[in-house]
């Protein structure tokens, strides 16, 4: 059964008007592209084609670029593996909170993938499939480990195996900074306690002292009033 495809109107001119659903479909005909035409705007403002039912922040491929032509921050976002959705539209005070981190490093002009482990910084991954990933917007071992197994129809064999081992290697490395927070805890805790113990020892310490000088004092106080009292009599 023939499954039904949404349009991929990317190839339009940045700004365009977007086409009723008349001509995307009859475009997609031509194409000989079986389609479900839902290409329409965000609540946004912007293009937006195909199904955006999609994971987290980390499985999309998101990016803040200066527009040349409208002279304006601009955001670009799609999903690795799916060809039909993607938005591009100016950045609203909305993109600006959802992707605070991206857009920080934006602002600094920074790598906006700072944070996450580079493909081509994994020593397990061919340079065949890296360049691959790469051309389908896959450039993070967090993008890769969260392709979903709809993805991974459109980027060929040997990636659901790539795939996987990208989560265990998370999974793993997960684990590792869970035990090193816990090691800085359990220190942090030590230090602690050191300093505790020896501010305890210090006041031992002094309450000795006080004790000593008191007890040093009491004869002397004793015996100068036996003296006045003998005195008297």
């Amino acid at each position: 059964m023939e499954t039904a495809m949404q349009t991929d109107l990317s190839v339009q001119p940045e700004g365009s008007v977007l086409a009723d659903p008349g001509q995307i479909e009859q475009a997609a005909a031509m194409m000989n592209v079986p389609v479900q035409a839902q290409a329409r705007r965000d609540s946004k403002g912007g293009l937006i084609y195909g199904d955006p039912d999609h994971g987290g922040q980390d499985e999309a491929f998101v990016e803040f670029y200066r527009n040349p032509v409208a002279d304006a921050d601009y955001i670009r976002k799609e999903f690795p593996g799916d060809r039909f959705f993607k938005v591009d539209r100016p950045v609203t005070e909305e993109d600006k909170l959802e992707y605070a981190r991206k857009w920080a490093l934006y602002q600094q002009s920074e790598d906006q993938t700072k944070g996450q482990t580079r493909l081509r910084n994994v020593t397990w991954l061919d340079e065949a499939m890296k360049a691959r990933l790469a051309e389908k917007r896959v450039f993070t071992l967090e993008q890769l480990a969260g392709l979903t197994d709809t993805h991974l129809d459109h980027l060929g064999p040997g990636v659901a195996k790539v795939r996987d081992k990208a989560r265990g290697a998370l999974a793993r490395q997960q684990q590792f900074d869970q035990k090193d927070a816990m090691v800085e805890r359990i220190t942090a805790l030590e230090g602690q306690n050191e300093s505790v113990l020896a501010e305890n020892a210090k006041l031992q310490e002094t309450v000795k002292a006080l004790m000593a000088r008191v007890e040093g004092q009491a004869p002397a106080t004793k015996a100068k009033g036996t003296a006045k009292d003998d005195g008297k009599a």
